[in-house]
């Protein structure tokens, strides 16, 4: 019986949290989504991975989600109403 892989690229575990932190499937809860945050950051820093993070904007996500980040002067108008877990990491 030949062994599984014991290695994974830190690049597809980024990509697949990003896509975990945009979805609206059932069971990605926010409390999901930071989970996902906590566990991609840790990895992305640990392996000198972490170039830092942008909120998604409601025209990044599906319909009817609550952004990370709205269109706005101040601070209180962009993040007025959001999710913080509404994020994308480079």
């Amino acid at each position: 019986m030949s062994k599984g892989r014991k290695t994974f690229e830190v690049e597809k575990i980024r990509e697949i949290a990003n896509g975990f932190l945009k979805s609206e499937w059932s069971g990605h809860t926010k409390e999901f989504r930071e989970g996902v945050m906590a566990m991609v950051e840790n990895i992305l820093m640990e392996s000198n991975n972490y170039h830092g993070f942008t909120y998604l904007e409601e025209r990044e996500l599906p319909d009817l989600s609550t952004p990370g980040i709205r269109s706005g002067e101040t601070y209180e108008e962009k993040f007025s109403n959001t999710d913080h877990t509404r994020v994308y990491y480079f």
